[in-house]
């Protein structure tokens, strides 16, 4: 239950740890005394393989049919990978392992990126595939 995901994905522990004032002190301490309540860390991803995941993928011929992603930094975030679609908000991308991401909020939610003679290619499955894009060559 303390692992559990709040809003946007966040573990209760992680939610209050940002913010901690002397009346969320207690919570905090008690939640970190139990031993597992912060979410599981993030799968490994090297600068490298950040590097080729970064750029646009076209997934239509409308402009909303763009999908960037992109590095992000600041409050909160360092080098957070980022998924966006033309015209709407961005979602951090959290790593599972494999080059294999899940957006923000949406765990069930797959992305997963391989490389082949064409380039990088984006499949998103939610549980079943949903979405194919081709990252846009410069």
């Amino acid at each position: 239950m303390f692992r559990r995901s709040g809003d946007h994905t966040a573990s209760l522990c992680w939610s209050t740890q940002g913010k901690v004032r002397s009346q969320a002190r207690p919570v905090v301490d008690y939640l970190q005394l139990l031993g597992d309540a912060g979410s599981e860390p993030e799968a490994p991803l090297s600068d490298a393989e950040r590097t080729k995941l970064l750029g646009t993928y076209v997934c239509g011929i409308a402009p909303s049919q763009q999908i960037d992603v992109t590095v992000e930094n600041g409050p909160g975030m360092r080098n957070q990978l980022t998924w966006t679609r033309k015209g709407t908000m961005g979602r951090p991308l959290y790593h599972l392992g494999n080059q294999i991401f899940y957006p923000a909020g949406a765990p069930a939610v797959k992305i997963a990126f391989t490389s082949d003679s064409q380039g990088m290619l984006m499949t998103i499955s939610d549980p079943d595939v949903v979405l194919t894009a081709r990252q846009r060559r410069s």
